[in-house]
């Protein structure tokens, strides 16, 4: 039956009740970032996705560069994404950006603190890059 009372019809009827063979809570013990690998055509797909007008990261590498070069790097970065899910750790380096806030000129005359409220990542972590390659949409 499931935890909704159901009326004559079959109809969920909204009041829930408690049930006494619930299930096990979920086994939280194996990392799941283990299981996740990123294949050398998945970052191939994520580095073509990329907007051609994108800022450099703080390696000042530009997208336009790692477009150039995506079949020659494409191995490397796939192998180093996959020692950090497995490993389970972000270099620090990746948590990095370069943040420089732009103003309208209406703006200009405003006194106050231009610091943005969170920084912009780098190219590769964007919702919208993973989104566009569909073997990556799990990773959300």
């Amino acid at each position: 039956m499931g935890p909704w009372k159901r009326n004559d019809a079959g109809v969920n009827t909204g009041s829930w009740i408690s049930s006494s063979s619930s299930a096990p809570p979920p086994d939280h013990s194996q990392n799941i970032l283990e299981s996740i690998t990123v294949s050398t055509s998945d970052v191939n797909c994520l580095i073509s996705s990329l907007p051609a007008d994108k800022a450099s990261g703080p390696d000042g590498i530009s997208v336009r560069l790692l477009k150039e070069c995506a079949d020659e790097i494409s191995p490397s970065l796939s192998a180093l994404f996959n020692m950090s899910l497995s490993q389970g750790k972000v270099p620090q380096e990746w948590k990095e950006a370069n943040v420089v806030p732009v103003f309208k000129k209406s703006m200009m005359s405003l006194t106050i603190d231009p610091s943005p409220c969170f920084p912009l990542y780098p190219s590769f972590s964007s919702e919208s890059s993973i989104s566009t390659c569909p073997s990556l949409l799990n990773l959300r």
